[in-house]
This record gives C-alpha cells, structure tokens and sequence, in this order.
C-alpha cells in the first residue's frame, strides 16, 4: 500500500502516529507450523504464514476451528517437477503445499508415473504425508502415448500400490499420432483405443495385490455413443470407481461426461484436466451426484513456472507477466495470500527459476480460493446460479441448468431438453 493511504484511530485523549495501511505478518514461533492447515468443504482453509517483511505489524486472529467432512469434491493439483519441488526454498519455506515448512499447506497431490516411477518410494522421497491426505497416482497414459515411452502396466501398477491412495488404469488416449493433437479420434482409432485399454485394464485387474490402493478405471469417449461403446467394452472388470476424459475447452462435453458418469457411478469418480474459471463450475456442480469427486489440472504451475503468468485476484484468467521483457513495474503485489505477503515484484521479476515457482504457488492459491467459494455455494443452486451470472459464459450457466435438470429429473430428459445427445463434431484431446 503506498505511503500516502494512512489509518489514523480517533482517540478521547492524546494522538496516535499514524502508520501506512499495511499488514505485513509476523513469522511462526516455530517455522515448522507454518504450513498447518484447516479442511472445510473442499477441504481448503489454511492458516496464513505470518512473517515481518518491513514496517509494522498488525496481526490479524484467525480462530476458525476444524471441521471434518467427507472427502466431497476435491481439486488435485499436479505436480510438474521443475516447478514445485520441496527442496527448493525461498526465505527458509519450501516451494511445494504438502511439507512443514511449505507457505501453506493443502492435502492433495496429484503425480503422473511417466515423471514418478523413477522414484521407487516417490512419496517417502518428497515427504508427502501419508495421513490426512489424498495421494492420486495417474497412470501416465497420455505421457506415454506423446512421449513414445513403454511401460509395462504391471510396473506401474506396481508403483501405484506402493505411493498412492487412489490411482488410475492405464488407458490409451483415442488419438492416432501426435499430428492430430487437439482432433477429435476416427472411429477406427478409437477402437483401437478400447483395445489397447482394456489390454492394460485386464493385466492390472489380476495382478493387483494391494486392497487399500482404489484403482480407478479409466473411460473416454466425446459423444454418449462413443461413451457408452468404451464402458461396454470393460465394464466387466469390476475396480473402485471410473476416471474420465472430456474435451477440456468444450463446455457441452464435459457436461455430457459428468451426465453420463452419474448413470454408471455413483462412488468414486476422477475427472481429468477440466479447470479453470469457466469449466469448473461444471464438474463443483456435478458433486451432488458421487460421494466421491476429483478433478485435476497443472495449469496453475505451467501458466506460473514456464510463462510467469501471475493470477490476479477475483479473476484467475486473468494474468500480469514478470520477468524478462515482461518486467512489472509495480511497487506492490495486488494480493494478500502467503506468497504475496512475504514477496515483493522484484521477487518475481529476478533471474532464474525460483520466481516462477513463487508465481505458481501464488496460482495455486488463488485457484484453491476459487474452487473454494464454489464448493460453498453449490449446495443451493439459486445462490449458485446467481454467483455465476455475470463471471462466467452463458453456457457454462446453461450446462449447469442441465446438471441441474439431470439432479432433479434423470438423465434422458435431461439429454432431450438440453439437445445433448446431438453427434456434434466436437474438437479437443483427452487427459
């Protein structure tokens, strides 16, 4: 806040000297409690690292208890290993949101295989807790698929057993080459997609030895045609729940993926990489109809590490750059969140590649605040409805009428009301 802004108390006798209009946190007694953290609804309420940077203090209490709730939904960031890293430390905190020492703290993580298995005892490795948190392991399918990496599904299995809580199949993507990325599959590729997928989903369905992993089975498809051929196709091999794909930038297929999700699962179900301030309305929505909701994306870290994207507050598409030829010349950071409290510009305009893991966390916060107030609010649809007016696409309002629609009649009005089963030629890749 610039010098000029002053809060000056009125009081019965003598003066006060005026101070800037500034909080600026006071550190922990004990740095290893700076990242405690309170679950609420999205199982997202931290507590704020509190650290003096310049000026003078004005603590602020947070009180607020600890509630316990079933998991809900929840939001799985993704772990991109030169971004975040719990080795990596600004100022004595580590650069991730799981340790002791992180800025702050939330209880889940999501890691691909292509990046972990390398790391037998991956967990143990970056000390990620192993009590009240969600581990997801993805199988790395579509890594493997671009990458043109093998590995065996019996390895990843493997892997998966020894670090996760919850993990997924190993799919094929229904998509022919790496020239046709971001078109949508031909028939005779998305049969070889089934094929190839249940393969793996057969190999791992016998070999599984441990009975606390919940292995999730993976489905993809971006009509309900193609949905319902992929399902048909392994629904014989019973797991723990589904995963599925939808084109993350179509609004209309994702809602017809969380449509078609509620008809065959009600317990657990994983969503891949449909965030973001207009899909994720749709999938926060969606949590009325499984006891059990995730959904993941590392956006908030590649926007942050590779192009320094900072997130403004109350609007997460929107962005200022630092760094380079995008050097800010602000004075003060627009945000109050851990990060922004014990940082300043130049932080974030310096050389090397600890800024933009300082970007990616101030994202990640940010996100989580988002997909916080939604969690609240969806449990009433009116309020819900009325928040997205105005800060969203009218068809993300109109998808969520569908959900809604789905919720309270069933799904085949639903898709008649809302034109869902119409075979639009939608564009876009899967997770």
């Amino acid at each position: 806040m610039k010098e000029g802004l002053r809060y000056v108390p009125a009081l019965t006798e003598g003066r006060m000297k005026a101070h800037s209009l500034r909080y600026v946190p006071a550190l922990p007694d004990n740095l290893a409690t700076a990242g405690q953290s309170i679950r609420r609804g999205l199982r997202f309420t931290p507590t704020f690292p509190q650290r003096v940077k310049s000026g003078v203090a004005f603590p602020i209490e947070e009180t607020l208890e600890e509630v316990e709730t079933e998991m809900g939904v929840q939001y799985m960031p993704a772990w991109v290993k030169n971004n975040i890293h719990p080795d990596r430390k600004f100022d004595g905190f580590t650069l991730d949101w799981w340790t002791d020492t992180a800025m702050f703290r939330y209880d889940a993580l999501l890691v691909s295989a292509f990046y972990g298995i390398k790391e037998w005892d991956f967990r143990e490795k970056y000390r990620i807790p192993r009590d009240d948190f969600t581990f997801i392991a993805d199988s790395g399918g579509f890594q493997l698929w671009s990458m043109g990496v093998k590995l065996e599904p019996i390895d990843i299995l493997r892997w998966e057993e020894n670090n996760a809580d919850i993990a997924l199949t190993l799919d094929s993507p229904p998509i022919k080459n790496s020239e046709m990325i971001g078109d949508r599959a031909k028939p005779e590729d998305f049969r070889k997609s089934i094929e190839l997928s249940k393969r793996n989903y057969e190999i791992m369905h016998r070999n599984r030895q441990s009975d606390q992993l919940k292995l999730l089975k993976v489905i993809h498809g971006y009509t309900f045609r193609e949905l319902h051929q992929f399902y048909d196709a392994v629904k014989d091999l019973e797991f723990d729940g589904h995963a599925f794909g939808a084109n993350q930038n179509d609004l209309v297929s994702i809602a017809r993926v969380l449509g078609f999700a509620q008809s065959i699962e009600q317990e657990r179900v994983h969503m891949f990489l449909a965030t973001g301030l207009n899909t994720s309305p749709l999938i926060i929505f969606a949590k009325r109809f499984f006891k059990n909701l995730t959904f993941d994306s590392a956006s908030f870290s590649i926007t942050g590490a590779r192009y320094r994207k900072y997130y403004l507050p109350y609007n997460i598409n929107k962005g200022i750059s630092f760094g380079g030829s995008y050097t800010s010349s602000l004075k003060e950071l627009p945000c109050s969140c851990p990060i922004c409290r014990m940082c300043h510009p130049e932080d974030f305009n310096a050389d090397g590649s600890l800024p933009g893991g300082l970007i990616a966390l101030h994202n990640l916060w940010m996100v989580l605040n988002y997909y916080a107030t939604l969690e609240s609010l969806a449990d009433s649809p009116d309020d819900y409805l009325e928040f997205l007016k105005g800060n969203v696409p009218d068809q993300t309002i109109r998808m969520v009428e569908y959900l809604l629609c789905v919720d309270e009649n069933d799904l085949d009005y639903a898709n008649k009301k809302y034109n869902m089963d119409s075979e639009r030629d939608i564009t876009g890749i899967f997770g």
